[in-house]
């Protein structure tokens, strides 16, 4: 999935690697062919390993599906549907300066809220459902678990959090401490009106950026912001507005494309025009 023409998966392999992650291990399922291939296609200079699960396994169990790769040092997982520049190593080397068996990266963040921390950052609760309260953190998709904890994890399929709010209920001796991060970006791209907003907040200053592979008649109108990916052909008299075009996309003569996301090789045509705001 491209952001602004890159995509993020490649995009959160650059923020690992300048943020001194050594070495990656990438869970697969869906896709995992392309992934494969387009790892193979890039040359990222850092060792990048791929663990598939043949079935889903849950976001605990692709983690614990992993383990074989990890031995004394903490390791840390990442979510890779958010964007962020959250100073990682930081949160690392606090990870191990406090003794914890996991830290949460949290953060304050409007939308899931359902972290409660007690006394020394410690983990008090984690909320089935969103609160308001204003003492509650957002969990930010990224976590620093020591190896050890992978022994107490539960068979296949399980998630991750269930696990830490198992681990919490139960007040097993594991500690589970909460890292604040302020003065970040931070964006969760898991559904179309969030990926959109990522894509026009990476667009900067800028209103429009086409691949250099692209063709865009010298007639067609661009207008608001658009991005237009690698081997797009645009048409006389097309109109794009507030629009992402993901590579290969052929928008006809005259069609309209208005608020809209076009995944890689659709063909627009001018038989389902959309109407274009005066």
């Amino acid at each position: 999935m491209p952001i602004v023409n890159i995509p993020i998966l490649e995009r959160n392999i650059q923020f690992l690697k300048k943020s001194g992650i050594k070495e990656i291990v990438i869970n697969t399922h869906y896709l995992s062919t392309q992934i494969e291939e387009f790892l193979e296609s890039k040359r990222f200079d850092i060792p990048i390993h791929t663990v598939f699960e043949p079935e889903i396994l849950g976001t605990g169990g692709a983690i614990k599906n992993t383990k074989l790769f990890f031995k004394k040092e903490p390791f840390l997982v990442m979510n890779v549907d958010i964007l962020t520049t959250i100073d990682i190593k930081k949160a690392y080397e606090w990870h191990k300066i406090q003794k914890s068996d996991v830290t949460l990266v949290l953060h304050k963040y409007p939308c899931f809220k359902k972290v409660i921390l007690a006394d020394e950052l410690k983990v008090k609760a984690i909320l089935k459902e969103e609160t308001k309260k204003e003492e509650a953190f957002s969990f930010t998709g990224i976590h620093i678990i020591n190896p050890s904890i992978i022994d107490e994890m539960p068979s296949f399929p399980f998630d991750i959090i269930s696990f830490y709010r198992d681990l919490l209920k139960e007040e097993a001796n594991i500690k589970i401490k909460g890292y604040i991060a302020y003065g970040h970006y931070w964006r969760d791209i898991g559904s179309i009106g969030s990926y959109i907003k990522a894509n026009k907040e990476l667009l900067g200053k800028r209103r429009f950026v086409i691949d250099s592979s692209s063709f865009v008649h010298p007639s067609a109108h661009l207008s608001n912001w658009a991005i237009i990916g690698k081997g797009c052909v645009i048409k006389e008299n097309a109109v794009i507005s507030g629009s992402i075009l993901w590579d290969n996309v052929k928008v006809e003569k005259n069609a309209h494309l208005i608020d809209k996301v076009v995944t890689d090789g659709v063909t627009v045509y001018n038989e389902i025009p959309v109407k274009f705001p005066t």
